[in-house]
Protein backbone atom coordinates (compact mmCIF):
# COMPACT_ATOMS: atom_id res chain seq x y z
CA UNK A 1 0.00 0.00 0.00
CA UNK A 2 1.68 3.69 -1.21
CA UNK A 3 1.84 6.44 1.84
CA UNK A 4 0.35 9.86 1.66
CA UNK A 5 3.00 12.26 0.57
CA UNK A 6 2.96 15.01 3.11
CA UNK A 7 1.74 17.95 0.67
CA UNK A 8 -1.33 15.67 -0.66
CA UNK A 9 -1.94 14.86 2.93
CA UNK A 10 -1.85 18.93 3.92
CA UNK A 11 -4.40 19.43 1.19
CA UNK A 12 -6.83 16.82 1.82
CA UNK A 13 -6.37 18.12 5.68
CA UNK A 14 -7.22 22.04 4.22
CA UNK A 15 -10.04 20.90 1.82
CA UNK A 16 -11.78 17.64 3.17
CA UNK A 17 -12.90 14.70 1.10
CA UNK A 18 -13.72 14.12 -1.60
CA UNK A 19 -10.66 15.76 -3.20
CA UNK A 20 -10.67 16.47 -6.90
CA UNK A 21 -6.86 16.69 -8.15
CA UNK A 22 -5.39 16.76 -11.86
CA UNK A 23 -2.32 14.88 -12.60
CA UNK A 24 -0.34 17.76 -14.38
CA UNK A 25 1.60 15.04 -16.66
CA UNK A 26 -1.64 13.62 -18.43
CA UNK A 27 -4.46 16.30 -17.43
CA UNK A 28 -6.12 13.20 -16.00
CA UNK A 29 -8.96 14.22 -13.16
CA UNK A 30 -8.86 11.78 -9.81
CA UNK A 31 -10.90 12.08 -6.97
CA UNK A 32 -9.55 11.04 -3.23
CA UNK A 33 -12.26 9.43 -1.07
CA UNK A 34 -11.54 7.42 2.16
CA UNK A 35 -11.44 3.61 1.79
CA UNK A 36 -14.34 2.94 3.50
CA UNK A 37 -16.59 5.15 1.43
CA UNK A 38 -15.23 3.95 -1.56
CA UNK A 39 -15.94 0.15 -0.36
CA UNK A 40 -19.65 0.99 -0.18
CA UNK A 41 -19.64 3.08 -3.34
CA UNK A 42 -17.87 0.14 -5.38
CA UNK A 43 -20.77 -2.01 -4.25
CA UNK A 44 -23.30 0.10 -6.72
CA UNK A 45 -20.99 -0.85 -9.94
CA UNK A 46 -20.25 -4.30 -9.04
CA UNK A 47 -21.56 -6.97 -11.73
CA UNK A 48 -23.67 -8.38 -9.04
CA UNK A 49 -25.41 -5.09 -7.99
CA UNK A 50 -28.42 -5.66 -5.86
CA UNK A 51 -30.45 -2.88 -5.48
CA UNK A 52 -32.05 -3.96 -2.07
CA UNK A 53 -28.50 -4.08 -0.52
CA UNK A 54 -27.90 -0.75 -1.31
CA UNK A 55 -30.86 0.58 0.22
CA UNK A 56 -29.08 1.04 3.39
CA UNK A 57 -26.52 3.09 1.62
CA UNK A 58 -28.29 5.72 -0.21
CA UNK A 59 -30.38 5.83 2.95
CA UNK A 60 -27.02 6.70 4.94
CA UNK A 61 -26.08 9.11 2.01
CA UNK A 62 -29.70 10.85 2.18
CA UNK A 63 -30.58 10.44 5.90
CA UNK A 64 -29.47 14.17 7.32
CA UNK A 65 -31.35 16.11 4.08
CA UNK A 66 -34.55 13.95 4.44
CA UNK A 67 -34.94 14.66 8.25
CA UNK A 68 -34.03 18.49 7.05
CA UNK A 69 -37.65 20.37 8.67
CA UNK A 70 -37.28 21.85 5.13
CA UNK A 71 -38.14 19.00 3.14
CA UNK A 72 -42.12 19.00 4.54
CA UNK A 73 -42.02 21.87 2.12
CA UNK A 74 -40.64 19.97 -0.81
CA UNK A 75 -43.48 17.07 0.27
CA UNK A 76 -46.08 19.77 -0.34
CA UNK A 77 -44.82 21.96 -3.19
CA UNK A 78 -47.16 20.03 -5.63
CA UNK A 79 -49.99 21.69 -3.19
CA UNK A 80 -48.52 24.87 -3.50
CA UNK A 81 -47.97 25.67 -7.12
Amino acid sequence: MNNVPPDLSQAIEASGLPLRITDPRTNSEYVIIRADVYDRLRTLFADDYDPQAAGPLFWDTMKEDWEDPLMDEYDHYPETR
